[in-house]
């Protein structure tokens, strides 16, 4: 299976929507993605990750699958922090994303939530609920995640492409989880921008996968779209 992983375009919060140059970005993006069609697609619940499905599903005659595990609300709740000029997502203040570079907090691996750092945030919740939640789903998909090790024992072959569109907040927990990767190790260093495209080849042996990131994040669709960067870099 190739899963496409790809956040939504440039994006109104509020109200819960993408601008006008959010929508060049999803009309170029599915000229990319209709050379290679997807077999199904699944999206966020939220507007936003629809609206930038909405094109590519349209030329393809599908219907988005919706999950609301991965609407962003829920990890906003769990994974953010309050700052005096507002409530952000712990990474996005480098301040704060230095303390997931600490050896101390690396050595913890996947328990790196329960560091004293950490003690007043309920991250170990929100890390919990949506590693429960991606084994769940990719098992649908036909691959059970064996903890701990990046790798999944294969319930059935699927060569399928599957586009799943959703967000960056959530998409640092979901690669994380996907990939066993401990989450700071993967926020220090990681970010995507909007539309941008990230595909993990499970590479199937026999009865097991191994998920393999071929590519993080890319925009190439932008550069041969014709489409204004000034507002993407």
């Amino acid at each position: 299976m190739l899963l496409y992983y790809i956040r939504h375009a440039d994006p109104i919060y509020r109200p819960d929507s993408i601008t006008p140059y959010g929508e060049e970005q999803a009309r170029v993006l599915a000229d990319r993605l209709e050379r290679h069609p997807f077999d199904r697609v699944y999206a966020s619940t939220s507007n936003r990750a629809i609206q930038t499905a909405t094109p590519i599903c349209q030329r393809l005659g599908l219907e988005p699958i919706l999950l609301d595990f991965a609407n962003e609300k829920h990890a906003w709740k769990q994974m953010t922090v309050e700052m005096p000029d507002g409530r952000r997502w712990f990474y996005n203040d480098m301040r704060l994303r230095y303390l997931f570079t600490l050896p101390e907090v690396r050595k913890m691996g996947f328990d790196w939530y329960k560091h004293p750092l950490f003690a007043d945030y309920d991250f170990g919740a929100g890390i919990q609920r949506v590693q429960t939640e991606v084994d769940a789903w990719l098992k649908t998909l036909g691959y059970e995640h064996i903890p701990g090790t990046a790798r999944y024992r294969v319930l059935r072959p699927n060569g399928e492409r599957v586009g799943f569109f959703a967000h960056a907040g959530f998409g640092s927990l979901f690669m994380s989880c996907l990939l066993d990767l401990p989450y700071p190790l993967y926020c220090a260093t990681y970010d995507m921008c909007t539309t941008g495209v990230s595909v993990i080849d499970f590479r199937e042996h026999e009865e097991w996968a191994i998920p393999v990131l071929m590519t993080f994040s890319n925009d190439g669709h932008l550069y041969g779209g014709n489409v204004d960067l000034s507002y993407h870099y």
